[in-house]
């Protein structure tokens, strides 16, 4: 009789769901007028799936879960700014509960935190100190267990946890990425350094030589810390790379204090009988002379080029000076009355401890704007340790604080999620849209500005987006199809550390590189005006992009470039690449159109550089190399044929290298330079449609029609058409007879035309029975989602993929053949 009335109470609930799923309801909600509720955590609790949360303006400060719910919540109009500018969350969207696409959020501002405030890190019990900061990662100086150890925290988790508790104390953490080093008494001997690599939670051993190693610093690879093993103290150095430790400066009197940032290193030096700032550069181990002012400079802090410290030349009270090392422009940062000191710099950011008042306090300056501000009061107790973006860690006595210009939490947060995110506006939030766990969700016509991080983790769709003024980077560590988006005026990259596919985006104004460190099919996207490279260290394709007026077009990147135009870079327009370097148009840069490329580097238009065309490369293949103000190619012993080297104002071909079938022409400072012709190398006027030039001050040039004359016609790319010519160029059918003839238009003539357009489908033609006029080479189409089963990489699934399968059929891959079944 019970199981039967449990049976029944089930049916009644089941019917119940199902009849209220049926059933969509709209809830509304309003902070300050008459509603459903008051609350939209309130109404999404009392919802279920297919319901609508609607919300009215007003500010809603509360944290939001939507705890599996297939809902959406929305303003009154997400198309209406003005709507979506006045229904504000202050708090934190989270889908963390198997929540998919029916899980929307739209039409609001989310975050709109834009004053410094400051949040507790850690209150744990006894003292906590010495607080260091990189990306999202605090560490510092924890009692907790009696003596001293290093923990840490993950400002985007929210995560502490312990870096070392070994026996003793450990002090003065520094960090870089996941790599933290200290001060380590565990010997009882002596001070050492140690390390640790938080990703994959190995210890080691920095330096344990005799007397005290302290005050370590880190960037990279490279740490440098204050050593005694000679009685004075000096600044030493290591590689954790190499393995190799080497000293940075042994003179005489005491060298303390170091810092590091990229190749220099900086610190408090006393050989001339007060404290100066000395520096050296580790490329070339030149040692300088930072500032040798009267009195006393201490405490340096560096950043990029620009060294900041306390300087007391004025008098007795400190002040905050600075340097920047590549233009030696040194400038005083604040000299307010009274003491400021202990400065520390990220980016253009300046912060220190000031007593104009009377009383402690934290003040910043912005180096690009010039603007001062003041960062915490003197009632907050807090003392300025680091800062890592627009984020300050400062200790009081005994607990850690951050400081930031943005809410430590992300505005939306994705946790193994693939929700929703349309039409909001996300502003003033550690990262706007934050992704865990393998997060997919829909990022869409957003207008993501003015976080810390943009985007950060998330591995779905993200479309017509604006990211920008982002503090750091614009995305950073995403993936899956990053899609015609506008990523501008971020403080670091536009995109950093991202995979999947990157497509049709403009990318532009970025105070770092435009695209950093992304393993991905890169295409089709504009990328101007960033103040580092354009695409950086990135692996992948990189097909049809726009990538100009940046610091260097592309750099150390390794994968198929392809079909590029890369003009106007102040540096090189491709520099210490790899793979293959095929079709572009690299011209109008400020260095060498290519340098130090390891790879093929075929059928481009090298022309009108600052510097050679081509420096150090791999394989030199088919190639228009013109007008460049440096050599044509210079220092390429590998094969270089088939190319067209013309009106270069040094030589033509400098070095050895193994020339065969190439035109050369009218460079100024002649054919050869330790080098000859040799096989099918041929000194003939190239006859192309028309010639770039320089103007008479050689500071303008204008870029020409590198196609080839034709009697039987050339590619014209303003008509979209073949046009003939009076005269037939002698680079046509004038390549290596034994190499392939590529797609060249048929009939071609059997034979390789030199040149950029050589094997292409835009050769000029050989015959009059070619194309006709009207008939326009078609590029390779475009593949942005690529299904998973396409096994031949044509972007479909067919027959052709069921072949490569057959034929596979019961292939083995275990290494112990008798783990194969049938």
């Amino acid at each position: 009789m019970q199981s039967k009335l449990f049976v029944g109470l089930g049916l009644c609930l089941i019917v119940a769901v199902v009849a209220r799923s049926a059933q969509a309801v709209i809830f509304t909600v309003d902070d300050d007028g008459p509603a459903d509720f008051t609350s939209i955590q309130t109404a999404i609790d009392a919802s279920w799936h297919g319901d609508t949360v609607l919300v009215h303006p007003g500010t809603y400060k509360e944290d939001l879960y939507y705890n599996s719910r297939a809902i959406t919540v929305t303003s009154l109009d997400p198309y209406d700014p003005n709507i979506v500018d006045a229904t504000i969350i202050e708090g934190t969207v989270t889908f963390d509960f198997m929540e998919g696409p029916g899980s929307v959020i739209t039409g609001f501002t989310i975050g709109g935190v834009s004053a410094w405030q400051a949040v507790a890190i850690c209150t744990a019990p006894m003292d906590q100190t010495s607080p260091a900061i990189h990306g999202d990662t605090i560490v510092w100086v924890d009692g907790r267990n009696g003596d001293d150890d290093i923990f840490g925290k993950n400002l985007l988790t929210g995560q502490e946890f312990f870096v070392c508790k070994a026996p003793r104390e450990q002090s003065s953490p520094a960090i870089c990425g996941d790599l933290v080093v200290w001060i380590d008494s565990r010997t009882m001997s002596s001070y050492d350094i140690y390390g640790k690599n938080l990703a994959t939670g190995e210890e080691f051993v920095v330096c344990t030589a005799l007397h005290n190693q302290l005050f370590p610093a880190i960037d990279g690879d490279i740490v440098v810390w204050q050593d005694n093993r000679s009685g004075n103290p000096d600044v030493y150095g290591k590689n954790l790379g190499s393995g190799h430790e080497f000293i940075v400066c042994a003179s005489p009197y005491s060298q303390r204090y170091p810092a590091i940032s990229g190749n220099f290193v900086v610190w408090h030096d006393e050989r001339n009988g007060n404290a100066d700032i000395y520096g050296q550069d580790l490329l070339t181990g030149e040692e300088f002379a930072v500032c040798t002012a009267p009195n006393y400079q201490s405490s340096p802090a560096i950043c990029g080029n620009i060294v900041v410290w306390a300087d007391r030349r004025n008098g007795r009270d400190d002040d905050i000076y600075a340097k920047n090392l590549s233009t030696g422009h040194e400038f005083a940062v604040c000299t307010a009355a009274n003491n400021q000191y202990a400065p520390a710099i990220s980016g253009d950011i300046v912060v220190w401890q000031d007593y104009r008042t009377g009383h402690s306090a934290i003040y910043g300056k912005s180096l690009l704007t010039g603007d001062e501000f003041l960062v915490s009061a003197a009632t907050t107790g807090l003392q300025v340790s680091a800062i890592y973006g627009h984020t300050v860690v400062c200790a009081t006595q005994s607990d850690i604080y951050a400081i930031a210009k943005f809410r430590l939490a992300p505005g939306v947060r994705c946790d193994g999620t693939a929700p929703s995110i349309y039409r909001n506006t996300i502003y003033g939030n550690y990262v706007g849209v934050a992704g865990f766990h393998d997060a997919r969700p829909t990022i869409h016509t957003n207008s993501i500005i003015s976080n810390s991080n943009g985007v950060s983790g998330c591995i779905g769709t993200i479309t017509a987006n604006r990211i920008a003024s982002s503090l750091a980077a614009g995305i950073i560590d995403a993936g899956g199809l990053i899609w015609r988006n506008q990523i501008e005026e971020n403080r670091g990259a536009g995109l950093y550390r991202c995979s999947g596919t990157i497509y049709d985006n403009v990318i532009q104004n970025n105070a770092g590189d435009g695209i950093c460190r992304c393993c991905a099919d890169i295409r089709g996207n504009i990328v101007i005006n960033n103040a580092g490279a354009g695409v950086a260290r990135c692996t992948g394709s990189l097909l049809n992009n726009l990538i100009c007026d940046n610091a260097t077009g592309v750099c150390d990147t390794t994968g198929k470039i392809t079909a590029n135009t890369i003009r106007g870079n102040s540096g090189d327009g491709v520099a210490g690449s790899a793979d293959a370097l095929t079709q572009n148009i690299i011209i109008a840069n400020g260095g060498r159109g290519v340098a130090s490329f390891a790879g093929t580097v075929r059928n481009n238009i090298i022309a009108g550089n600052r510097a050679d065309g081509i420096f150090s490369s791999e394989s030199v293949l088919s190639n228009t190399v013109v007008e460049n103000l440096g050599h044509g190619i210079l220092h390429c012993e590998g094969p270089v044929k088939n190319n067209i080297v013309a009106f270069n104002f040094g030589t033509g071909l400098y070095g050895t290298a193994q020339n065969s079938y190439n035109c050369f022409w009218m460079n100024r400072s002649g054919t050869f330079r330790e080098n000859y012709a040799k096989v099918g190398d041929i000194y003939n006027d190239p006859s192309f449609v028309s010639r770039g030039f320089w103007n008479s001050s050689e500071d303008v040039w204008t870029a020409g029609d590198y196609h080839l004359h034709s009697v039987y016609g050339h590619w014209d790319d303003s008509s979209k058409g073949w046009i003939n010519d009076a005269t037939t160029s002698p680079a046509v059918d004038a390549g290596d007879p034994a190499d392939a003839i590529g797609y060249e238009p048929n009939p071609n003539g059997g034979r390789i035309n030199m040149g950029a357009y050589g094997g292409t489908p835009y050769a000029s033609l050989s015959d009059t029975n070619g194309p006709d006029p009207g008939d326009e080479p078609q590029p390779d189409p475009i593949c942005t989602d690529r299904p998973t089963a396409d096994l031949n990489n044509d972007c479909q699934v067919n027959l052709a993929d069921l072949a490569i399968v057959a034929a596979q059929w019961l292939n083995c891959g275990f290494a112990e053949t008798e783990n194969c079944r049938n």
